[in-house]
């Protein structure tokens, strides 16, 4: 279950729209980044408006199997944990290209529904001590992003990332945004493509629905994340 294994290539949504700056808009995929203090990396987000469905988004996120069909980069995901319904903690690999080498990120993920505008929520952050460290892939330590999927008129989803990674190592921070901003175009491409496929277009999964954090959504999943997982290791 991939939900956010384009971290890599990429915390939460920001009501400063001004700070965005929009970098890359061709075939309807808008890259936008956003400076950040420190580190000296940067935000990034995505926006496409695509002919699918809310369910077709989901399920596609959930195969992990195809996660190399539409991630750039990545070389495949597992499922560490899954706790029904919705929670997730996924190992992800990546193989950039030269003069990057290999990655792997983890990852604890959560999505929901706000049941009164219909708009899908996914909140995910780095876990880099939850699963061993693999031989051959440099383990990325600090990430978090949040996907925010809106039902659109004629049966079309808008669809925003926001993410950021600190891709650990020697790598410099302009060689590190300059690849972000393609790498993300082309992720983003290739998801148009994979929304239109018949295994996933007319899927439906069943999502959980909360209202409780209508101002900030991200934020708020993402503290809760964090509480449930510091308090789970103070029962381990």
């Amino acid at each position: 279950m991939p939900i956010f294994v384009v971290a890599i290539i990429f915390i939460a949504f920001s009501s400063q729209a001004k700070d965005w700056q929009l970098q890359l808009s061709e075939r309807g995929v808008d890259i936008y980044t956003q400076s950040m203090d420190s580190p000296p990396f940067q935000k990034f987000r995505a926006e496409i408006q695509v002919e699918a469905t809310r369910g077709a988004f989901l399920t596609l996120l959930l195969h992990t199997e195809a996660n190399p069909d539409w991630v750039e980069h990545a070389e495949g995901a597992d499922v560490i944990i899954f706790q029904p319904p919705n929670r997730h903690l996924v190992h992800t690999r990546f193989n950039p290209p030269w003069p990057v080498n290999k990655r792997d990120l983890v990852t604890a993920s959560r999505y929901w529904q706000e049941p009164d505008s219909g708009v899908l929520y996914l909140a995910a952050e780095s876990r880099p001590n939850a699963y061993p460290t693999q031989e051959g892939y440099l383990r990325m330590l600090d990430a978090e992003a949040c996907w925010q999927i809106s039902p659109q008129e004629g049966n079309t989803i808008k669809v925003r990332y926001e993410g950021f990674t600190n891709p650990s190592g020697n790598m410099p921070y302009f060689l590190t945004n300059k690849v972000g901003i393609q790498a993300l175009f082309n992720t983003f491409t290739k998801l148009k493509r994979q929304l239109t496929r018949n295994e996933y277009r007319f899927a439906n999964p069943e999502v959980p629905k909360r209202r409780e954090f209508q101002s900030k959504p991200c934020n708020a999943l993402l503290a809760e994340e964090t509480a449930v997982t510091r308090a789970t290791a103070r029962h381990q």
